[in-house]
């Protein structure tokens, strides 16, 4: 009976030990050493002159780790060389363990200068062309991230295929998109065939602030300037009675502006055509703003009600980043 006793015992810790293996290797999802490894995309935009996968090389990285501090990274240089697949960060990060929970905030441009607390931030005043308002899109994402309970919805998670951190960079400023419907009188004088738009500016708002990439908060503008606006699209008049129109877009840094104080400026022929929102406006993080303006040689008007404001992050059949 004794021997038998021992049996059963000795039965039931085998599988109690089993049972724990097994729990163990779920948790286990690091990789050897359990190295940070990183991979990186920018959230996807369908036709847009801003910041996509292909142009991204290099971004920061902050790794919070409440519980231990040791296994906390601030502000890591994260690069890709050209041709290349694999991010390298630019020193060596480690997991403390699976089930542990961290805090990650990527972000775009890199500068050693950043904390996590304050980093200044900017667009450019020329945004003309193309390469101009890619360097003026700021990319952001944030989440708590625990390796062994991967949310593959939030920007950052852990993917247990590739085991390495995905990080999906979000647009994190405003785009302002000009439509422009050139009335019909432009088509004998100067003619249409060819854009007679000479510039569009974006005027009032201002171009340099502080960014919490902590708390995800913009603080502190400075720098009142005229945004010159890049020509993302031209069709010219089908016929003497048609419309000609034209589409400029620019990034701004979220903010409100007062009434009166935000307006846009269309140059033809060397004619200035100035719109003034007599309404205060609103730039929200993550957001698209589209005027839609009508043109005539001695007018311009605002052909409807309001600016329309839509996701600028968001894409169909996408799971959107949860911008507000």
């Amino acid at each position: 009976m004794k021997i038998y006793n021992y049996i059963v015992l000795a039965a039931a810790i085998t599988i109690g030990l089993s049972s724990c293996n097994k729990d163990e290797d779920y948790s286990n999802v690091l990789p050897e050493g359990n190295i940070v490894k990183v991979d990186a995309n920018v959230r996807p935009m369908v036709k847009s002159s801003t910041m996509e996968t292909t142009d991204l090389s290099e971004f920061g990285l902050f790794i919070e780790n409440a519980d231990d501090s040791r296994y906390s990274y601030s502000n890591y240089d994260v690069t890709k060389s050209a041709g290349e697949t694999a991010w390298t960060t630019s020193e060596q990060m480690l997991w403390k363990s699976a089930t542990q929970m961290v805090t990650v905030y990527a972000y775009f441009p890199y500068t050693d200068a950043a904390s996590l607390d304050a980093t200044g931030v900017g667009v450019c005043a020329n945004q003309s062309v193309e390469d101009s308002i890619k360097a003026s899109d700021f990319l952001y994402s944030s989440s708590d991230v625990t390796p062994s309970v991967p949310v593959i919805t939030n920007p950052v998670y852990y993917d247990k295929n590739s085991e390495a951190l995905n990080v999906t960079l979000k647009h994190n400023f405003s785009k302002v998109i000009i439509s422009l419907t050139l009335n019909d009188e432009f088509n004998y004088d100067p003619g249409t065939d060819k854009n007679p738009i000479d510039s569009v500016y974006v005027c009032g708002t201002d171009i340099n602030a502080n960014f919490s990439i902590k708390d995800d908060v913009i603080s502190d503008l400075s720098q009142t300037s005229y945004i010159s606006a890049y020509n993302e699209s031209y069709n010219r008049a089908e016929d003497l009675n048609g419309n000609a129109t034209a589409v400029y877009e620019c990034i701004v840094i979220p903010q409100t502006i007062d009434a009166n104080n935000f307006s846009v400026e269309v140059y033809i022929d060397g004619k200035k055509h100035l719109w003034t929102d007599p309404s205060a406006v609103t730039f929200k993080s993550g957001k698209k703003n589209t005027l839609s303006l009508e043109v005539g040689d001695n007018l311009i008007n605002l052909l409807k009600d309001n600016i329309s404001i839509t996701d600028w992050n968001k894409v169909d059949g996408i799971v959107d980043l949860g911008t507000d």
